[in-house]
């Protein structure tokens, strides 16, 4: 058990909201940018900008809430899990009474960013939240609770734009990158998942590891070809210069031809290095977006 006493009073609560691990706050963040980018003009930069430190709080509470929310449903299978079993409340660091009153000061917090939205906005973060409290109870009966993630936490592409520019929505574009987002979260996610795949494995926990597990390097390149296709659909809607094209056929030879052929799905620490690779991928898309 991961001894806490030694330090702050706070530090079982920054690790039950994951603070310490900031990337699912990026991973979260990232679609939001994309959808920020979208709706950037020459003329509306300072207010982009306003709205990406906007957005960046609202990743940060909610991302927090549902690293919480997750661990309230799933404690006693993370006490089961080599990598989760030290947590606070699988743990029994922190109980869920303690528990319960962090998720409400995060959600409290997430609520003032949520009030500075107008109403469609609102209304598609009430979806997004409620997707996020689903995600932890597909582990249990759905194949691909992947795909439940990737439509909650890519969910700041539409948002973003219902917020910033609403004639958007009735375009293909958004959706076009909301598609995108949903394929990344399949890709990065799903390697994520291969450090819990033992372990998974014997007390029944879904996800696509689980599933693909005997094709992994095959589910993960179709995962990122298709993401690749609705970035490259993307490129045509915005009448994309040929450098959007080069920088996708590039990325594509890199990842799939040498990165995913070199890749041991049973090495953890290669594991690490592709998944922190998936948010350079994110990051590109934003100047694609921005620069097309």
């Amino acid at each position: 058990m991961r001894n806490f006493s030694n330090f702050s009073p706070l530090l079982p609560y920054i690790h039950l909201a994951r603070l310490d691990k900031p990337i699912g706050i990026i991973l979260l963040f990232i679609p939001c940018l994309w959808g920020i980018a979208l709706c950037a003009t020459p003329h509306n930069t300072w207010s982009m900008f306003l709205w990406s430190f906007v957005f960046l709080l609202g990743a940060v509470t909610m991302r927090s809430a549902g690293c919480i929310i997750n661990d309230l449903f799933d404690a006693r299978i993370d006490a089961q899990v080599e990598r989760t079993k030290n947590r606070p409340l699988a743990a029994g660091v922190l109980n869920k009474s303690q528990a319960f009153i962090a998720l409400a000061l995060f959600l409290g917090s997430g609520g003032a960013v949520w009030l500075s939205l107008n109403s469609l906005a609102k209304w598609l973060s009430l979806g997004a939240l409620a997707l996020a409290i689903l995600y932890p109870l597909t582990k249990r009966f759905f194949c691909f609770p992947q795909l439940i993630l990737g439509l909650a936490f890519n969910s700041g592409v539409l948002i973003a734009v219902a917020h910033l520019d609403p004639s958007l929505l009735f375009t293909h574009k958004p959706y076009v990158l909301y598609g995108a987002g949903i394929f990344w979260t399949l890709y990065y996610d799903t390697i994520y998942a291969l450090q819990d795949l033992d372990d998974d494995l014997l007390i029944g926990v879904r996800s696509t590891a689980v599933f693909f597990k005997n094709h992994i390097k095959q589910a993960l390149g179709f995962f990122y070809l298709s993401m690749s296709g609705f970035i490259t659909y993307l490129g045509y809607l915005l009448n994309a210069d040929y450098w959007f094209y080069i920088a996708i056929g590039i990325s594509l030879l890199y990842d799939i031809f040498i990165e995913l052929r070199r890749f041991n799905p049973k090495n953890p620490r290669q594991a690490a290095h592709l998944f922190m690779q998936s948010i350079l991928i994110g990051i590109a898309i934003v100047f694609l977006v921005l620069w097309p």
